[in-house]
């Protein structure tokens, strides 16, 4: 059991396999996962999609329902909890090759941790997705980015 001291790193480490496993049976990944604590309880804020089509609401509940239930037989909480499974939108996070593949042929801007072309943010269309990297076409033309110099990307609308 956790204590109201712990980092909600730690606990996100303990309960990301059961939230993965609970999403991987309703053919859903997990886009993001946070943790927010007020005092009196926890706030796990999940962000899913499937992997094409979209997430419902009603697999949003059932799986707010199936978390909530683990996460009760597994007592590892010390305190309340609400669970909050919800679709992460259009503009969701881009982190991995996988969550660039989704959006192939669409428009994203890039912030990076370090300048590519003497710039610090691209933006362009998604050509095509590596392991560890992504290549947009820009006005400029290709620009190749490694993820590991990505510090955030979203879909522009």
């Amino acid at each position: 059991m956790f204590s109201s001291k712990a980092m909600h790193k730690e606990l996100l480490v303990h309960i990301r396999p059961l939230v993965e496993h609970a999403l991987t049976e309703h053919l859903v990944d997990l886009v993001d996962m946070t943790i927010k604590s007020d005092g009196r309880g926890y706030n796990i804020e999940i962000l899913a999609d499937k992997p094409e089509g979209g997430i419902t609401i009603d697999v949003c509940a059932e799986l707010n329902r199936v978390i909530g239930d683990q996460l009760e037989q597994d007592v590892l909480l010390d305190r309340a909890f609400t669970v909050n499974v919800s679709s992460p939108g259009v503009d969701r996070p881009l982190r991995i090759a996988k969550d660039f593949r989704r959006v192939i042929g669409r428009a994203v801007r890039v912030h990076l941790n370090d300048k590519i072309e003497d710039k610090i943010e691209h933006m362009g269309t998604v050509k095509t997705v590596t392991d560890d990297m992504v290549t947009l076409e820009a006005k400029a033309g290709l620009i190749d980015i490694p993820f590991i110099k990505i510090n955030k990307a979203i879909q522009v609308i």
